[in-house]
């Protein structure tokens, strides 16, 4: 996995790092409506620092910001262009990766054992079956620990 300068170890407050800016995105970004990417960033160089709330794909308001940018923080035009570019592209495949960890399902039940799943197997397989499991189940709780149980957990 390749090194990002989108820093998201904070994800509601991601730092984005591009000479001589420091691009920090107050509140995180939502991860629902890919169609747009509303964002408050705070752009900072030195002690200097100016925030603005806008969508990064409405071109309007990523122009409006570069040039409100360079004006108040005296960078060039050019090298705030580039890097909200460069934090758009961070922040989409971001939200992608955490949009595709969110949608994978991981399987949280206990898988039995092999010695467990060959007791259950003789338990399941040896005679009066039913007058057992009759027995077992009359049984209160953790008076016994059948190996039916352990292939067959109650929820």
């Amino acid at each position: 996995m390749k090194s990002s300068p989108l820093d998201t170890t904070n994800n509601q407050h991601p730092i984005y790092k591009h000479a001589p800016l420091e691009i920090a995105v107050l509140g995180g970004i939502r991860l629902d409506g890919l169609d747009r990417m509303r964002t408050t960033l705070k752009v900072t160089v030195e002690h200097l620092s100016l925030r603005h709330s806008l969508d990064l794909y409405n071109h309007g308001q990523v122009e409006k910001l570069i040039r409100t940018t360079a004006e108040k923080l005296e960078v060039g035009t050019s090298v705030i262009a580039s890097a909200l570019d460069k934090l758009t592209d961070e922040l989409e495949n971001y939200r992608l990766e955490e949009i595709e960890n969110q949608t994978k399902e991981t399987d949280k039940r206990k898988l039995p054992s092999p010695e467990e799943i060959k007791k259950a197997k003789f338990y399941l397989s040896s005679p009066n079956l039913t007058e057992r499991t009759k027995e077992d189940i009359g049984k209160p709780p953790g008076a016994h620990l059948s190996p039916l149980a352990l292939i067959w957990p109650l929820r």
